[in-house]
Order: structure tokens, then C-alpha cells, then sequence
């Protein structure tokens, strides 16, 4: 997140002699200590005593919201948005003309999902430092998820010319820019759960059946899932080159979502079936993204595949002829696998994941699914949630698998002789 840290300096050096009563300097510089050692609670309360002490002081006051931005940001790492939210509010009252205040109550919102209250703060921000990139990244951010390329560009740019070097901006740069060429004269519409654009040489009749197919899989995922979010899911309609040419994807791959769903859905009518197979697969991910952040892959992507209706069957045969051959990957390697190049592994990689959720769901119930989301919506780690849901670490529960797929292969022997 690249949050940069305030240090407080010495009460002493900021006073002028006499500035404050000896009492209100003993708890201020009890402060400036505590917050040097990172105590940062135990120096807030200090700065609080302070300033009951000299309530006008403003080198109290500034120290005061400089250890609530250390405290506000320590919750934002730690997952705990709508509190470290409340915390930055206070730190902008406290000090509204420093612009890492602002900055870092827009990277809170921006967490929330709330961008336009985000833009409002991370624009003072840019006002008051015209020379602090992450600002301008983190509202270029904003604007991307709003769907406004061009704003986004702009910040960007200015980024850039600030920080030239750092890959981050450019990277990103070059993938907006590369979407507002393509997208610029796109069309936007709205469904019940969906944002969607999509180019106008989409026939309108395709845009309605992908719409409604948008909607049924989102009533799918949401059900199975047990979790539903409230927020709007962006998804983008593509000609298959547009969607090549946006995603840089290989061209066995059917759809994408990277925080915004992106199909190819020009064929619809004679690709009907795997056009909806791709479109479940895409909200399923959406809605695993928007309850639990990120997770490991092997678990997106088999429980994505659990979702959309993949043959967990098949699934299940390719498990076991590579459990025959002794070469079972960990769960690291399955997450490998998904990321590779190679086509064949790639697919290895679908089949172990949705194998062992699919292990996951017979053996413990496919309820502690959504047990999962809603325990990670209560700021549970993705470890902390797996634990409480099946009674141990990852690792083990997929030993548990693993061996399974030797029974699994075992009973499928027929028997003779009878």
C-alpha cells in the first residue's frame, strides 16, 4: 500500500519556551516517546491527556492527528476498514492542511469501495502535495473503477512525470490507456447487480440475453455462496480481438476477471452454452473477490468452478490418474499450475483445485463455503477462516485428500470372481 510514515519530532524542538505548562509538555513529550517506540494507543492517550491540559496548542493537536494516522493505517493493513476510517476522520479534523491525512482517509475509502468519497479526499490531497504520486495513483485507482478511463489517465500522467521510475505507475498507465482506446466510445448500461459496457457492434438482441445471463449467474453464485454483495459488479463485452487486445490473454481462455468482469460475447447466439459457462465461471469469481478479498487460487479457482457447474466427475478422474502416478502437487504447486503457460498443466491445475474442494464440500458440507466468506467478512484471515471451518490448516486437509484419491482409485476397481 506504500503508506508513508510521519515521524512526530520532540515537543522541545517544535515549542517555543514557555510555549506550554510544564504539565501539558510532561504528557506531550510522554507522547513523542510512546510513538517513537510505536506504542501508538499508549501515545494517544498521552496526547489526549495534553490537550485537556492546553486544548488550543497546535503542536499538541498536530501530534495528536499524526498518531491517529498511524493508528488509522495500522487498522487499514489489518483489515479493520470501517475503523480505521473513523480514525482518519479524526486525523483530517486534526490536520486538515496536511495532504497525508486526506491521502490516507482516500486509501480507506477507496478499500470500502466508496471511490467518489475517495476521489473528494484524495483530490485535497493533490491540491495540498503537488509532488506525492501514490495520491495521484491512488486516484487514477478510483477513476478506473468508476470507469472513467480518461480521468484516470490524466492522474496517471501526472504520476509519472513525478515518479518516472516507478514500475507501478507505468504499468498501469499502459493498461488504461490501452483500455480507453479500445472502450472510448463504449456503450453503458445498468442491470439490477451489473454495470455493463460493451460496443456498439454488439447487436443489441446478444447485450439483453448476456444480461440476463449476468443476472442468473449472479442469483447462482449468491445462493450457493450464501453471500451477496451489495455493490454494483462492472462487467465489459468484447468482439473476441477487442477482448484480446484488452486482456493480452491466450487465446484459449474464454473470459477474465480482474476486478472487472471482461468476456468476448460476439458469437452468443452460436456459442450460447460456453458463453454462460464462462459468464458463471466470471461472477463467481466477482463474488468470491467481493466476500473474501484475496485468496489463495487453488481455492478461487475451485470454488468458482464449484459455482459455475463444471463436471466435477471429470474433475475428479484427472485427480486420481495423476494420484496414480505419484506426482500430486501441494496446493502451492496447483496455484502454479493456474498461472503457467502451458495449456495442458493449466488445466491440470482447474481439475486438482475443483477436485479437492469438491472433497471439501462431501466431506464437511458444502455450507462452510459460505462459512467461510462470512467469516472473513468479520476480518478473519483466509487461514484463520479455513481452520475454523474444517478443523485444521490447509496442508493437512489436502494430505486428507490426497489420500483419498488412492481409496477413490482403489474402489474403482472392479472386483472378479463373483
Amino acid at each position: 500500500m506504500n503508506l508513508s510514515a510521519w515521524l512526530l519530532l520532540p515537543a522541545l524542538l517544535l515549542a517555543p519556551p514557555g510555549n506550554l505548562s510544564d504539565e501539558a509538555l510532561e504528557k506531550n513529550d510522554e507522547g513523542v516517546r510512546l510513538h517513537e517506540k510505536k506504542e501508538y494507543l499508549r501515545a494517544l492517550k498521552a496526547f489526549e491527556e495534553a490537550r485537556l491540559l492546553d486544548p488550543e496548542n497546535a503542536i499538541i493537536r498536530r501530534n495528536m492527528g499524526r498518531c491517529i494516522l498511524e493508528i488509522g493505517s495500522e487498522e487499514l493493513r489489518e483489515g479493520q476498514i470501517d475503523e480505521a476510517i473513523s480514525r482518519l476522520v479524526q486525523a483530517v479534523k486534526l490536520l486538515p492542511g496536511e495532504a497525508e491525512s486526506h491521502y490516507r482517509l482516500g486509501v480507506a475509502l477507496y478499500r470500502k469501495k466508496e471511490y467518489r468519497d475517495a476521489i473528494a479526499r484524495l483530490e485535497a490531497a493533490r491540491h495540498l502535495d503537488r509532488n506525492h504520486a501514490p495520491v495521484r495513483l491512488w486516484l487514477a485507482r478510483c477513476h478506473y473503477e468508476l470507469g472513467v478511463l480518461d480521468e484516470a489517465i490524466v492522474a496517471l500522467e501526472e504520476a509519472a512525470r513525478i515518479d518516472p521510475g516507478e514500475k507501478d505507475i507505468a504499468d498501469f498507465l499502459q493498461k488504461v490507456r490501452r483500455e480507453e482506446k479500445i472502450q472510448r466510445d463504449f456503450i453503458r448500461a445498468y442491470s439490477a447487480n451489473f454495470t455493463i459496457e460493451f460496443s456498439g457492434e454488439i447487436p443489441a438482441t446478444v447485450r439483453d440475453d448476456v444480461r440476463h445471463a449476468l443476472e442468473d449467474a449472479f442469483q447462482r453464485a449468491t445462493s450457493e455462496l450464501d453471500y451477496y454483495p451489495t455493490a454494483q459488479i462492472s462487467a465489459i463485452l468484447y468482439s473476441e480481438k477487442e477482448f484480446r487486445d484488452v486482456t493480452g490473454s491466450y487465446h484459449w481462455v474464454g473470459g477474465v476477471y480482474d476486478g472487472k468482469i471482461r468476456v468476448p460475447v460476439r458469437d452468443f447466439q452460436e456459442h450460447e452454452e460456453a458463453v454462460r459457462k464462462v459468464i458463471a465461471h466470471e461472477v463467481a469469481h466477482a463474488v468470491i473477490r467481493e466476500g473474501c478479498g484475496d485468496i489463495p487460487k487453488w481455492f478461487n479457482e475451485g470454488l468458482a468452478q464449484h459455482v459455475d457447474g463444471s463436471d466435477r466427475d471429470a474433475a475428479s478422474k484427472v485427480a486420481r490418474e495423476i494420484a496414480r502416478g505419484g506426482h500430486i502437487p501441494s496446493l502451492g504447486g496447483i496455484d502454479s499450475k493456474l498461472r503457467l503457460a502451458d495449456r495442458k498443466k493449466v488445466t491440470e491445475g482447474y481439475a486438482m483445485a475443483l477436485s479437492f474442494v469438491t472433497y471439501l464440500g462431501d466431506t464437511y458440507g458444502e455450507s462452510r463455503f459460505g462459512f467461510i466468506i462470512h467469516r472473513m467478512q468479520k476480518e478473519d484471515t483466509f487461514l484463520e477462516a479455513f481452520d475454523a471451518a474444517y478443523g485444521d490448516q490447509p496442508k493437512v486437509v489436502a494430505d486428507q485428500w490426497a489420500s483419498s484419491l488412492g481409496q477413490e482409485e482403489e474402489q474403482a476397481v472392479p472386483e472378479t470372481g463373483r
